[in-house]
């Protein structure tokens, strides 16, 4: 039996918005202002008003409950006192929503991001990318 449930990812941001509409304009869902600094990319509420006042534990409340193996959550972006030295040991990877990698990567590129390298050469293949403060995330595929 789990005694956890996938929450959030949260990444530390030295602008927080602006990171929080690079992932938005990418893999859609709805930038909340969660006061304090903190910026999160939501699922569009379960009727569809993302322009109205959010509140969360309604809208938590009203998601399905965890499934083992599902993951349902918001990117949280949290402000940072200085850039990290160093990339970060977790990670995003991500698929490109129609199949095609190569218009996902042009995309990420054209919101921003950069192509950082192509990796592989098994069964996987994947593509290394950064966001505009440098935080990596593959695209798998």
């Amino acid at each position: 039996m789990a005694v956890l449930n996938f929450g959030q990812v949260t990444i530390n941001a030295i602008n927080p918005k602006a990171l929080a509409e690079f992932y938005a304009g990418l893999m859609g869902g709805v930038v909340r202002d969660f006061g304090n600094g903190y910026v999160a990319v939501t699922p569009p509420d379960p009727e569809g008003h993302a322009d109205q006042e959010f509140d969360e534990l309604e809208f938590r409340a009203q998601l399905p409950q965890p499934v083992p193996g599902l993951v349902i959550g918001n990117l949280l972006f949290q402000p940072a006192d200085a850039p990290s030295p160093a990339p970060g040991w977790v990670h995003l990877d991500c698929e490109a929503a129609d199949g095609d990698v190569d218009a996902a990567i042009a995309a990420v590129v054209a919101a921003g991001g950069q192509l950082v390298e192509k990796r592989g050469g098994g069964p996987v293949s994947w593509t290394v990318m950064a966001d505009p403060e440098g935080n990596p995330f593959c695209i798998v595929g």
